[in-house]
């Protein structure tokens, strides 16, 4: 006599329930190697915590050279906020307030409440 495993039937849920837990898997491994990849393009770095040493913003490559400066005095000065650790949060669609087409040589990252760090814009056109 031969013992015959579950029937068909019985075992839908448990394949319907791994299928959806690998899509979840997938999913999320996906977002992370898409948030990676952002961060490397954008900062050069994987560390949020440290001063990044070029980003990719407002359409250009800029660079700095670390040195922190007090005392911001242009009124005209574009002024990037941190939002995730020391990386500003600069999404593609932001603009300076600039004429259309126009792209800063200097921006700022603001790194204590009356301290930035100076990014000059690398390369040409």
């Amino acid at each position: 006599m031969t013992e015959a495993g579950p029937a068909p039937d019985a075992r839908r849920p448990a394949l319907a329930c791994r299928r959806a837990l690998a899509v979840i898997i997938g999913s999320l491994l996906v977002v992370a190697l898409l948030g990676s990849g952002w961060a490397l393009y954008t900062y050069g770095s994987l560390d949020p915590s440290v001063l990044p040493q070029r980003m990719h913003v407002f359409a250009g490559v800029y660079r700095t050279q670390g040195e922190v400066e007090h005392g911001l005095r242009d009124p005209r000065a574009v002024v990037l906020e941190p939002g995730i650790g020391q990386w500003p949060l600069v999404m593609p669609w932001d603009r300076p307030d600039m004429p259309a087409g126009a792209t800063p040589t200097v921006v700022w990252l603001r790194t204590g409440s009356d301290a930035y760090v100076a990014y000059e814009l690398s390369g040409g056109p």
